[in-house]
């Protein structure tokens, strides 16, 4: 009993004593400040679900706060939880100590799942441990702080009577900072220095680029490839040699041929203002920033002169088709990312708290700088569809090169219902062949379709082998080399007798070959089909990439006759087809510097288009002295840049630029692919043409003969008579394309009636070709036959504007609502309808209905001169002058002026008789004994000085 009576008279300690009330003061200024924090992350986080997206440059620092509150608050509060337990938990409150309890463990839970959601380097641990499902770990993370609420009124409920005044206040202050935050939430800082040029918008012009707000970006802000490199490691070694890193001034191909433009202008107009077209896609970083106008600007020693396509310009790009439509001239709106804290930091610490805070919130990120517009071609057709336009050339606005519409227009991308050849399933966009896959433990690698771990190969090849060869990459040069290799087939198809173009044709060639005559003349019939591209070849700077077929005939070893043998390749006017385009000034030189403000007309276009053929001849006189076979072989070959360009850029480098290759004037030299074969020579030993064995092609020979008939239709009429023959004999090998195309031949000759018929045939076969060709080729055999009402139906069962895609069509990615030929073929035909028809409402609905399918038409393509015309047309018959006049107005802009062309053509034929022969429909090319070669130019001991063919691997 006296024990007792001490024990009630011994002073009762207090749960919570003076020093515990400044530490819990202190860890509740803290959780006021981290509830403020999280009600603002998760609001963020829960409008998103609902499609309201919040996310900018202050979540990341938020999400900093969070973490460092979080780590800060758990000191105090872990101390606090130990020492109140130590005195609290021998008191008798039973209910007061099992919620106290439970609350200390749902704060550990809390802690623990947030440094689960942490993703940090070195810690992979957690990292894999949070994949398992890193929702559900959040969404713990979100409920667990409710479920603390709970339990510590519960605490205090078992304890003294709860401040209600006091938690009120202190909710009103938590809410208070959740409002500034708010606040700060809706600020930008990429507008807190911006300077804006004084032209305005205009100060991009002619480049169509433009930038958000029409402000400078810092250059700092879009040179951060060394940035990106540190998680995206794979991605950045293959974008440093590949043709977007180097497309601005460090580039010496570009270079030599920007400066030229710049002097030019200069001189011209006083200011380099209108270099600012090459700018828009080639010198993004100088030109966002404000530093391309400077007539001075120091394009070596400039680090914007070496930015070229930086990862935050490429993937910076917010907007495209700015100006309406498909226009090409870096028609893009350009924004500086998102910054994450400490973003332009070179200090060691906070550059790993930024990559920290990129891994933790990638969501912004993967916002910033992946878009979908990046998974279409009309991204890539921003720069890789060109117009001319009048402030550069001081004449008129001019197409050039043009990846797009080619692409756009194919059977590859399924948008193209012409074509000759389409693959089992389209290609969407440009990223299958030019960004393949490849496997990578990069940070952003996602399982690709065989499962696994990938990322988009940022070599971006093509066929720029030069820049891989000049920067030493043998894994550069290697994809560009993968890519061009047997992209074409070249076939020596046959013989024809008398070295003309209508002698009797031996074909196909192989196993069965003729034997040829001593003294003969024979014409050697090849084909070359482009296979896997989905634009024509060769594409891009045509007018200076070399792309050639190359013919040598030989016997017992020696070679007699060539045609594009390589020395020969180093003229700028070779006798030789060269798959490339004839582009002439006014005076009709050759285009052959880069220099395309000079441009006026183009002599010739030997481009192939995708999914086609081109059917060449060669004239070969049989030599009477042969004493064995004759062996002929064919390859087409191919470098980037021609040789008297290479001399160009040489010749115009600077003494303080970064110096060449020794063997500079010599590119390497990619063989596409070749083919051989060898012909039994009459009067010579009987075992010598018995040993004569040429292996059949691997390529069925209806397909062959579609190949050489193909090249022949695409000529024009010249060759018409032998597309017919080719046809016929593909349909007498049994297959419906040969119908079709025979078809097709007989309209372009005019024979309506024949080419309805062997339609009919088509159509009939028990494999028929796919509906859209045969609709197409309806609907225009109906129109010129007098049935418009049945054209329009066959035209629009290939559009499909009305109704929905055929089963074939849509297993297999087709869609064809967007090919402007077919397009302007239903809107003509309407046309024709509505100037029949006698009622004038019915009138009206059918020029309703053709102005549609014009407008429909620049809404893919806004230079269509067809669709212009025929929209001027109608708008005049309606009586509405003034859109008539703005639609005519654009037709003058935008219709190439033959009349003008003329002269500068005749020039160049005078100047250049091998162009001016390459230009005819109809070419024989003559077989002459081969120029000899060039002795090699001595060098450096090992130094590598001619360079002529080159391995895979080999740059």
């Amino acid at each position: 009993m006296p024990d007792r009576l001490a024990a009630a008279r011994r002073p009762v300690r207090p749960a919570v004593g003076p020093r515990l009330r400044v530490l819990l003061g202190v860890a509740f200024v803290l959780l006021a400040l981290l509830g403020a924090n999280s009600a603002y992350l998760v609001g963020v986080r829960a409008l998103g679900i609902f499609g309201v997206d919040l996310l900018n440059w202050f979540v990341p620092w938020m999400l900093l706060g969070h973490v460092a509150l979080g780590a800060l608050v758990a000191g105090p509060l872990g101390l606090f939880a130990l020492l109140h337990g130590a005195t609290a938990w021998r008191r008798g409150n039973r209910v007061a100590a099992l919620a106290g309890a439970t609350l200390v463990a749902a704060s550990a839970g809390l802690f623990l799942t947030g440094a689960l959601l942490c993703r940090v380097e070195g810690f992979e641990f957690t990292e894999r441990l949070a994949r398992l499902d890193r929702g559900l770990i959040y969404w713990l993370h979100v409920a667990l702080p409710v479920l603390c609420l709970i339990l510590y009124g519960l605490h205090r409920r078992a304890g003294r009577p709860i401040r209600w005044r006091l938690g009120r206040n202190y909710a009103l202050a938590t809410a208070a900072v959740v409002a500034l935050m708010c606040g700060a939430h809706s600020l930008d800082p990429r507008t807190w220095r911006a300077v804006s040029p004084e032209e305005g918008a205009e100060y991009f012009e002619p480049s169509l680029a433009r930038t958000v707000g029409g402000t400078f970006i810092p250059a700092e802000r879009l040179m951060t490839d060394d940035r990106c490199a540190e998680c995206h490691p794979d991605a950045a070694a293959a974008h440093a040699f590949g043709a977007h890193k180097h497309s601005s001034f460090n580039n010496p191909f570009y270079l030599a041929a920007v400066r030229k433009t710049r002097e030019a202008m200069l001189a011209r107009d006083g200011n380099v203002h209108v270099a600012r077209w090459c700018a828009g896609c080639h010198d993004p970083v100088p030109l966002a920033s404000g530093a391309f106008d400077d007539p001075f600007y120091q394009d070596v020693t400039d680090p914007t002169a070496h930015a070229g396509i930086t990862c935050a310009v490429c993937h910076g790009i917010t907007e495209i088709g700015l100006h309406g439509g498909v226009r090409g001239n870096a028609d893009f709106l350009l924004e500086a990312a998102e910054p994450y804290p400490f973003e332009g930091s070179d200090e060691p610490i906070l550059k790993w708290l930024n990559r920290q805070l990129v891994r933790a919130k990638p969501a912004l990120h993967k916002r910033s700088m992946l878009k979908p517009l990046h998974q279409s071609s009309e991204f890539c057709a921003t720069c890789h569809k060109v117009s001319l336009p009048e402030a550069l050339n001081d004449y008129k606005w001019l197409r050039g090169q043009n990846h797009y519409d080619s692409f756009r227009l194919s059977g590859v991308s399924g948008g193209g219902a012409t074509g000759f050849y389409y693959p089992p399933q389209a290609h969407a966009n440009c990223n299958a062949c030019h960004m393949p896959r490849t496997p990578s433990g990069d940070v952003a690698a996602t399982p690709g379709p065989d499962g696994v771990l990938s990322v988009h190969d940022h070599t971006f090849r093509g066929a720029n082998t030069a820049l891989a060869w000049l920067h030493g990459s043998t894994d550069a040069y290697r994809a560009h080399n993968d890519i061009l290799r047997d992209s074409l087939r070249v076939d020596l198809f046959g013989v024809r007798e008398g070295g003309e173009v209508d002698g009797a044709l031996t074909a196909p060639l192989r196993p069965d070959v003729p034997t040829l005559t001593p003294g003969e003349t024979v014409l050697l019939e090849v084909a070359v089909r482009t296979l896997t591209l989905g634009h024509a070849f060769t594409e891009g700077t045509a007018d200076s990439n070399q792309a050639w077929v190359e013919i040598v005939v030989s016997s017992g070893g020696r070679t007699l006759f060539a045609s594009g043998a390589e020395p020969a390749m180093d003229d700028v006017d070779p006798a030789a087809h060269v798959f490339d385009t004839f582009p002439v000034d006014r005076n009709g030189n050759r285009i052959a510097r880069r220099n395309v403000r000079d441009l006026f007309a183009v002599l010739y276009n030997h481009q192939i288009p995708p999914g086609a053929a081109a059917s060449l001849h060669y004239r070969l006189p049989v030599p009477g002295d042969l004493t064995a076979p004759l062996t002929v072989t064919a390859r087409v070959r191919y470098r980037k840049f021609r040789p008297d360009f290479m001399r160009f850029v040489r010749d115009a480098a600077r003494p303080d630029d970064p110096p060449l290759r020794k063997d500079w004037e010599r590119p390497p030299i990619v063989t596409i692919c070749t083919d051989s074969v060898t012909f039994p020579v009459a009067g010579l030993p009987e075992e010598l043409n018995a040993a004569v064995n040429n292996p059949p092609r691997d390529v069925p020979a209806w397909e062959r003969w579609n190949d050489y008939g193909i090249g022949a239709l695409l000529k024009g009429t010249a060759e018409l008579r032998q597309a017919a023959d080719a046809f016929s004999q593909v349909e007498e090998l049994g297959r419906a394309d040969g119908s079709l195309n025979l078809a097709r031949a007989l309209h372009d000759a005019g024979d309506v009636t024949g080419a309805t018929a062997a339609l009919d045939r088509a159509v009939g076969r028990p494999e028929p070709p796919s509906s859209w060709r045969t609709d197409w080729l309806r609907g225009v055999l109906n129109r010129e036959s007098g049935r418009p009402a049945e054209a329009v139906e066959d035209l629009l069962n290939v559009l499909r504007w009305d109704r929905p895609p055929t089963e074939e069509m849509t297993a297999r990615g087709f869609d064809f609502g967007a090919d402007d030929r077919v397009a302007n073929l239903l809107g003509r035909t309407y046309t024709d309808l509505a100037r029949r028809a006698v009622d004038e409402a019915e009138r009206n609905r059918l020029q309703t209905l053709a102005i549609d399918a014009f407008e429909r038409v620049l809404e893919v393509d806004v230079e269509n001169v067809t669709a212009l015309d025929n929209l001027a047309r109608l708008h005049r018959e309606r009586g509405e002058s003034e859109r008539a006049d703005e639609l005519r107005a654009l037709h003058a802009k935008y219709k190439p002026d033959d009349v003008a062309a003329a002269r500068a053509l005749r020039l160049a034929r005078e100047k250049y008789p091998n162009a001016a022969k390459a230009a005819e429909a109809t070419v024989i090319y003559d077989l002459t004994p081969p120029p000899p070669r060039a002795p090699r130019e001595p060098g450096p001991p090992g130094s590598v000085t001619r360079r002529r063919e080159v391995s895979r691997d080999a740059p």
